[in-house]
């Protein structure tokens, strides 16, 4: 109990901001679980894995196979060979806009915005499924569908007497950016996070951590000129064995050979802090904060744990609803009925993704849209949660020197 509510818990802070006592060890972690399960102990398994070989699923060994033989950018495999934290110039908003211009300039995909899906059904042939919008109705092939289950469920209540997708709770997140003129106002590091074990009277905000945005963020103090001079991968490696692409506040930069493009470009750079507020904590709220008050409930945080006393130059607060799916007790067996229920009802015309069945990340959707977009590709059935539960597992060992990969 003091490992989970000293140190777990506010790894789950950080991650889904939910309670570590009502979230899923077989979902969240799930190797551990396993080895726990068949070795007898978690460090019995590690044991086990380090002599025979790591154990995967055959999904993520296929995986893995696929993509050795991606054809990654050199210059950027480098880059990140070493790399824990990436960040884009204009902030993680940058992909989603870049996505949508190479998206549009294709020619080939049409948005349409302010559109909500009023129902969705499967065709009286059943050779495609019917999308209901305020347009009127249109029949696709397939769809693919990247809403909460509680938005899926509301798009298709008509076509069903039961949910299609069995209740999964979600948590509520307000983040507080705080900007600050004088620098250094934080220790060094990337932030911290608040465990359970917290007295409430050091954290009566119910605060779930404090993120330093200046530390993984590099700013013009931070640019080493000779950096962006690079213009090719040998150059890059030779730079990275002199100590020169990693500089001594470890960042580097991938756009080469252009001089670095960093976020805050500035002469006098202050401190930029993200306070996050709330997760499980507000479950049972009927209210939440409102700007003033997460403002408040955020300098609060930062004046006991930090220090800081000066009043923010900039701040944005910003309430996300029902934004985190939690992985409770019983996850696995939700994500099974709700394969078996969209198999049924819609035969293979509606498949789905997002960040409520494999992890909460960029990557993990990112992977969940991958997944689905190549079954349909491969003409392979299924509805993005074929894969749950899977019981078929392979051992992948290291290769070694003079020894190939298939042996």
């Amino acid at each position: 109990k003091p490992v989970v509510d000293r140190i777990l818990s506010a790894v789950l802070h950080g991650i889904y901001a939910g309670d570590a006592w009502q979230l899923s060890a077989k979902s969240l972690f799930t190797t551990a679980w396993r080895d726990e399960a068949n070795a007898g102990s978690i460090f019995a398994g590690m044991l086990r894995s380090r002599a025979d070989g790591v154990e995967v699923t055959k999904r993520e060994a296929e995986y893995l196979k696929e993509m050795k033989g991606f054809q990654w950018d050199d210059l950027l495999r480098a880059t990140l060979r070493d790399s824990t934290v990436f960040t884009f110039r204009d902030g993680l908003g940058m992909l989603v806009d870049r996505m949508t211009r190479y998206l549009v300039q294709d020619g080939r995909v049409e948005f349409k915005t302010s559109t909500p899906v009023e129902d969705m059904s499967l065709s009286e042939d059943r050779s495609s499924i019917r999308i209901t919008s305020k347009e009127g109705p249109a029949e696709y092939a397939h769809a693919i569908s990247s809403l909460s289950p509680g938005h899926l469920n509301l798009a298709s209540k008509k076509s069903g007497t039961t949910a299609l997708v069995p209740a999964i709770p979600s948590v509520t997140v307000m983040t507080v950016n705080l900007y600050y003129r004088t620098p250094d106002l934080n220790p060094p590091g990337f932030g911290y996070v608040i465990p359970l074990a917290t007295p409430f009277e050091n954290n009566p905000e119910r605060a779930l951590g404090v993120v330093f945005d200046t530390a993984y963020s590099p700013s013009a103090q931070d640019l080493d000129q000779n950096n962006w001079q690079i213009t090719n991968v040998e150059e890059l490696k030779e730079a990275r064995e002199n100590g020169q692409l990693i500089n001594v506040n470890d960042f580097a930069w991938y756009n080469m050979p252009e001089r670095p493009v960093i976020q805050d470009d500035v002469k006098e750079r202050g401190t930029k802090l993200t306070v996050m507020l709330g997760g499980h904590w507000w479950n049972d709220w009927p209210v939440y904060p409102d700007e003033q008050e997460g403002l408040a409930l955020a300098k609060g945080v930062v004046e006991r744990h930090l220090g800081i006393k000066e009043e923010p130059e900039v701040y944005s607060v910003n309430l996300q609803k029902d934004c985190i799916p939690q992985y409770t007790v019983g996850h696995e067996s939700r994500l099974k009925t709700a394969h078996s229920n969209i198999s049924q009802r819609f035969q293979g015309r509606l498949r789905v993704a997002g960040s409520w069945m494999n992890g909460v990340g960029v990557n993990d959707c990112l992977r969940s849209a991958y997944e689905v977009v190549k079954a349909l590709k491969t003409g392979r059935d299924g509805t993005g949660l074929e894969h749950v539960g899977t019981n078929e597992y392979v051992r992948l060992k290291a290769v070694k020197a003079g020894q190939k990969a298939e042996e």
